[in-house]
């Protein structure tokens, strides 16, 4: 009897031990992802201020909404079918989880 109990506890405990690191494994893949996100919308956020103002946003607006991300933005004229169009590209680039994460966006404009 107090062997089953024994055997029953440690088995207990290993499931327990494997949860723990699965859930840990997913907390972290979660902030990976979310980083991945915020430079999703913050290059897009900077093509859709450029398309509407003209502008891209500032850096202390990209501060206030995206911290801890940051934000290059280029500017180049489009040649052969895309004559009269100026090529926008953002790059995002932040860390998470001890990765870097670079993000581009590109967009042909008229301006």
């Amino acid at each position: 009897m107090l062997t089953e109990t024994i055997v029953a506890l440690a088995i207990i405990l290993i499931l327990v031990a494997v949860l723990l690191t699965g859930l840990r494994e997913f907390g972290r893949f979660n902030r990976y992802q979310l980083v991945r996100h915020r430079c999703i919308n913050a290059a897009q956020a900077q093509l859709d201020s450029i398309a509407a103002t003209g502008s891209p946003l500032t850096p202390v607006q990209n501060q206030r909404l995206w911290p801890n991300i940051d934000i290059t933005v280029n500017k180049t004229p489009g040649s052969g079918p895309w004559l009269g169009l100026t090529l926008v590209t953002a790059q995002t680039n932040s860390t998470a989880i001890g990765k870097n994460i670079e993000i581009e966006l590109s967009k042909f404009l008229k301006e």
